[in-house]
């Protein structure tokens, strides 16, 4: 019997230290880059099943709660259109509490690809709605929950490309066309961003593109805060090729988001434009009317209230050699 016992007591022995070694080999393979990547192809294959279209990720390399860095990451819609391309994608987490429903990320960056968002010509359906669809609760719950709060210290996006397209509308002939927009070699600098519920905020350190009208934006600062309450612009700055354009302060007021379906009636200017270099070549990108005009003016402006009686006070303008105008 005592043989048996030591033999039995060997056996679990061996067995625990057989267990301990498979715990480790398991911990140090699934922290391996190129076992990541094979887990993380066999899921995008399993959602390419369920979607019926094509995701892909090249390669992954992950390190617990700390980060997560993705290359070459590849999306269809429905179409078999590409919707998402990114040649690498960086994620470095601060921490993450549970608990307080708190995410905090230290840089998101995001470089040399492309985001190509369009609505259907039937319907209007936007082509990234199956993924909203897949990935929403099947139920939603009734009870109120405290919404999780983000908190991001950088975002950066090197060499995107975004595009969006309205196939139910016709393309402008000339000018920025809300409805059909491309923006090329897309640069952003941005800190500070917070998101909680309907409120979100965020410092644009710099923002440029080059859009397929001609419009050219070297570098755009700005704070932003955008909310129920309308969305809000301090220390604006704009720089173009051919102007410089300062708000103290920008911002559309409304009393919800839905307002601004009703934009004419419902959203309220609060407007400082300072001292500012304006050339109408770049104006007439938003105003077509101006097209072919390429003077620069000097602006300063307050102003107020809804657009369909709007005021203007403390309007001070310059053009030509000697030209000026003032006004409330």
């Amino acid at each position: 019997m005592t043989k048996v016992l030591k033999i039995t007591g060997l056996c679990i022995s061996l067995l625990f230290e057989l267990l301990l070694l498979l715990v480790f080999v398991l911990v140090f393979a699934i922290r391996s880059s190129s076992v990541q990547s094979f887990l993380a192809n066999k899921a995008t294959a399993y959602l390419s099943a369920e979607l019926h279209t094509k995701i892909s990720i090249e390669k992954v390399d992950i390190v617990l709660f700390k980060h997560i860095d993705l290359k070459n990451i590849f999306i269809q819609d429905l179409q078999k259109a590409k919707l998402l391309h990114l040649a690498h994608l960086n994620i470095d987490l601060d921490r993450i509490k549970l608990i307080n429903k708190q995410l905090l990320i230290k840089e998101i960056s995001l470089a040399n690809g492309s985001v190509n968002l369009s609505r259907s010509a039937e319907n209007g359906t936007y082509n990234f709605q199956f993924l909203v669809d897949y990935f929403s609760p099947a139920q939603k719950s009734k009870k109120p929950s405290k919404p999780i709060e983000v908190s991001l210290s950088q975002l950066r996006l090197k060499d995107i490309q975004f595009s969006y397209h309205d196939f139910r509308k016709d393309t402008l002939d000339f000018g920025v066309d809300y409805d059909h927009i491309e923006l090329k070699n897309l640069q952003l600098d941005a800190d500070h961003i917070t998101s909680a519920g309907s409120k979100h905020e965020l410092f644009i350190r710099s923002l440029g593109f080059q859009e397929r009208s001609g419009f050219r934006l070297n570098k755009l600062t700005a704070a932003l805060q955008v909310s129920e309450n309308g969305i809000g612009f301090r220390y604006l700055s704009l720089h173009t090729p051919q102007s410089k354009i300062y708000f103290k302060k920008l911002a559309l007021q409304t009393k919800q988001l839905a307002d601004f379906e009703h934009f004419d009636d419902k959203v309220v200017f609060d407007v400082t434009l300072q001292n500012s270099r304006l050339s109408l070549k770049d104006l007439s990108y938003f105003v077509p009317d101006l097209k072919g005009m390429s003077q620069r003016v000097y602006v300063a402006a307050e102003v107020k209230d809804v657009l369909k009686r709007l005021s203007v006070e403390q309007f001070r303008l310059a053009f030509g050699q000697k030209s000026k105008l003032k006004g409330n």
